[in-house]
C-alpha cells in the first residue's frame, strides 16, 4: 500500500518545487523592474501575508522530517507516519526516500520565502524614501534611466523592435500609475485647501463686520472722543460696552479684547442665523 502512496507523493513533491520556483521567480522578475515611486504606494500588507504562508508551509514541513528522522533513528522496527499524508503508516525502509522527497520543497520554499523578504524589505525602503521625499520624480526617473542601446552591427530584428515596444508600454503604465496616485493627493489637497480658504474669507468677513460695529458702538457712547477707556463703564468688576463682556482681567491688553469682541460678535451673529 506504501508504495503507489510514496510515488505520488515524490511526484507531488517534484510539482510543488517547480511551482515555487516558477512563482518565486516571475514575482522577483516584476519587483526587480519596478519602478521605486510605484514600488512605494503598493500596500505590503499581501507580501507579508504570502510571506507568512511561505513561512507555515516552511516549518510544518520541517517538523514532519524532523519528527519522522527522530522516529525512524531511534525505533528498530515498526512504521512511521506522515504528518503531510493522513492516516499513512509507511515501513521504515521507506523513510530515507520519503524524506528525500520531501527536502525538495523545503529547500525550495526557505529559498522563496529569502526572496519574499527581500521583496518586502524593498516595499519598506522605497516607501521610507517616498516619505523623506528623496525618490526622483516620474520625469526624472525617466530622463536619469534612459533606455539601454545594445550596440551590434547586425540590424534589429521584428522580435526585438516588439520587445523594445513591450518595455517602453511597461515603462509608460508604471509612469501612468505613479501619477494616479500622485493626481489624487493632489486633488485631495486642494480640497483642502479650498475649505481652509473658505473659512479664511468667512472668518475675515465677519472680523471686518465686528470692527465696523464696535467703531458704531464707541462712536455711539463717546461722540467724538475715540480714547474713552473701557473702565469707565464698569459693572460688578466686568467692563460693559455695546453688550460685550470684558472681562476686567484683560482691560490693559487690546489684544485680548478685541478677540473678545470679535467671539462675542460671532456668537451673536450665529446665534441670529
Amino acid at each position: 500500500m506504501g508504495s503507489p502512496v510514496l510515488g505520488f507523493f515524490f511526484f507531488g513533491c517534484v510539482a510543488a518545487s517547480i511551482f515555487i520556483f516558477v512563482f518565486t521567480k516571475s514575482r522577483t522578475n516584476y519587483y526587480r523592474d519596478v519602478e521605486q515611486r510605484f514600488l512605494a504606494t503598493k500596500d505590503p500588507f499581501l507580501n507579508n501575508l504570502y510571506a507568512l504562508i511561505l513561512f507555515s508551509l516552511f516549518g510544518y514541513l520541517v517538523v514532519d522530517s524532523f519528527i519522522i528522522f527522530v522516529d525512524t533513528t531511534f525505533r528498530i522496527e515498526g512504521n512511521f507516519m506522515s504528518l503531510v499524508i493522513f492516516e499513512s503508516h509507511f515501513p521504515k525502509e521507506s523513510a530515507w526516500f520519503y524524506l528525500l522527497s520531501e527536502l525538495m520543497p523545503i529547500s525550495w520554499l526557505y529559498w522563496a520565502l529569502n526572496k519574499e523578504v527581500q521583496i518586502i524589505k524593498n516595499l519598506r525602503n522605497a516607501r521610507t524614501l517616498l516619505l523623506l521625499g528623496e525618490l526622483p520624480s516620474a520625469e526624472e526617473s525617466r530622463i536619469s534611466t534612459p533606455s539601454s542601446v545594445i550596440e551590434s552591427d547586425k540590424p534589429a530584428t521584428f522580435a526585438e523592435v516588439l520587445q523594445a515596444m513591450d518595455s517602453e508600454l511597461k515603462k509608460a503604465l508604471q509612469d501612468a500609475e505613479t501619477l494616479k496616485v500622485e493626481l489624487t493627493a493632489t486633488k485631495l489637497k486642494v480640497v483642502n485647501l479650498e475649505v481652509e480658504v473658505k473659512e479664511k474669507n468667512s472668518e475675515i468677513s465677519q472680523i471686518k463686520d465686528s470692527k465696523s460695529h464696535f467703531n458704531d458702538i464707541i462712536e455711539d457712547s463717546s461722540g467724538d472722543d475715540k480714547s474713552l477707556s473701557l473702565t469707565d463703564s464698569v459693572m460688578m468688576g466686568d467692563s460693559i460696552m455695546g453688550g460685550v463682556k470684558i472681562d476686567k482681567q484683560i482691560n490693559n491688553d487690546p489684544a485680548a479684547i478685541a478677540r473678545a469682541v470679535i467671539d462675542a460678535y460671532r456668537m451673536g451673529k450665529n446665534d441670529s442665523d
